[in-house]
């Protein structure tokens, strides 16, 4: 409604016989009113659409491939039944290697296509050397959000490793004086760790 309307409006209420309570009462909801016509409409969020993969044979590069499949399907409501039909749109130069497997859409659910995937995609060795790798991390001088990043990349690629054996060598492998302030902190867990770490750094 433009300004012209608008004070009409306000004018012919003006002259309304009421008592000036009511009279302000109805103002105050035709204000109420225009400011909702006036306001214009939230513009619906679009969530990242993932990163089509690359083809490398690499455990962190797949598994944050998949991960972020399954966090969008989520995130956007795709039906179960659709999640493998959209993942092969997002191979790239991968789907040379799905069209090799023989498999059809139909007959392939959401775990089978993820653990093919993975198995086709992660290095044979992946578990072992992500564990002499996390077993030799040191933080050093550097950064300790850049060392919790990677110990935390190679610790999903060897999930069953035991809590206790964790936070050991996260603590372990933190710059020698904050190592001993975490220790002093007495973290119950990893993630307490994580943030001792994180707080005494800071």
């Amino acid at each position: 409604m433009n300004n012209l309307n608008t004070s009409t409006l306000f004018a012919t209420v003006s002259q309304l016989h009421m008592p000036d309570d009511e009279r302000v009462t109805l103002q105050a909801a035709i204000e109420s009113s225009l400011a909702q016509l006036t306001t214009p409409a939230p513009v619906p969020h679009k969530p990242l659409k993932p990163t089509p993969f690359n083809g490398k044979v690499d455990a962190i590069s797949s598994l944050n491939f998949i991960e972020s499949l399954e966090e969008y399907f989520v995130i956007v409501e795709l039906p179960a039944a659709k999640w493998v039909p959209y993942a092969i749109g997002y191979l790239g130069g991968a789907r040379s290697w799905w069209r090799g497997t023989k498999r059809t859409i139909q007959n392939t659910s959401w775990i089978d296509f993820k653990s093919i995937f993975l198995r086709q995609f992660t290095p044979a060795d992946s578990i072992n050397a992500a564990r002499r790798r996390l077993h030799a991390l040191r933080q050093g001088s550097g950064p300790v959000l850049d060392y919790i990043t990677t110990f935390n990349d190679l610790l999903r690629i060897i999930p069953e490793m035991d809590a206790g054996q964790r936070m050991y060598l996260f603590i372990n492998g933190l710059e020698r004086e904050l190592s001993k302030q975490v220790r002093l902190a007495r973290p119950i867990d990893l993630d307490d760790a994580i943030v001792q770490a994180t707080v005494l750094y800071d």
